[in-house]
């Protein structure tokens, strides 16, 4: 009796990367948004439930709200299925 693979890991989509290239390594709230295809409200409620990572920018007075393209990257292949 042979044992059979736990997962294999499927490929991820083309359009995974398409949809990231040319982003910076750290994404503003706009850039994601446009880039999932989704409202700002709908970002915050994502960051809220852990489904994206998010960083805040407090120095100099402002609090600016930042996301890493590698935390897009697994929401869009999650997404996909191709985790």
């Amino acid at each position: 009796m042979t044992a059979r693979p736990k997962h294999s890991a499927m490929p991820a989509p083309a359009w995974v990367g398409e949809a990231l290239e040319g982003q910076p390594a750290l994404m503003t709230v706009p850039e994601v948004c446009s880039t999932i295809r989704t409202s700002r409200r709908n970002l915050y409620r994502l960051i809220a439930s852990a489904r994206l990572e998010s960083l805040k920018q407090t120095e100099g007075g402002s609090s600016r709200l930042l996301i890493p393209r590698e935390s897009v990257e697994r929401y869009l292949l999650a997404l996909a299925g191709a985790r």
